[in-house]
């Protein structure tokens, strides 16, 4: 299908003619790890999960919120890991 709309038409230029060779690169050698979006979708869950239990009016305070909220409960846990570790060390 690519080769059939580079032979019609002026499309006769770098970025286009690789998607001629994708198919054959991709059959030969696989997939390229690093052009995944597995990683990026990832990252973007927390977000995703944020705006669904929002009630999707002014969502962006709410998720900056909720990030806060985790960040001082996180940040707890490990306050009072250290203070039980000191505990056992002054014993």
């Amino acid at each position: 299908m690519v080769q059939e709309a580079l032979l019609q038409g002026d499309f006769n230029f770098p970025k286009i003619h690789l998607l001629s060779h994708y198919n054959t690169q991709i059959r030969n050698f696989g997939r390229l790890p690093q052009y995944s979006t597995e990683v990026t979708e990832a990252l973007h869950k927390p977000f995703k999960d944020a705006y669904q239990r929002s009630n999707h009016m002014n969502a962006t305070k709410l998720f900056l919120d909720m990030i806060n909220r985790e960040h001082a409960l996180w940040l707890r846990e490990l306050n009072i890991e250290a203070c039980s570790c000191e505990l056992q060390l002054d014993r």
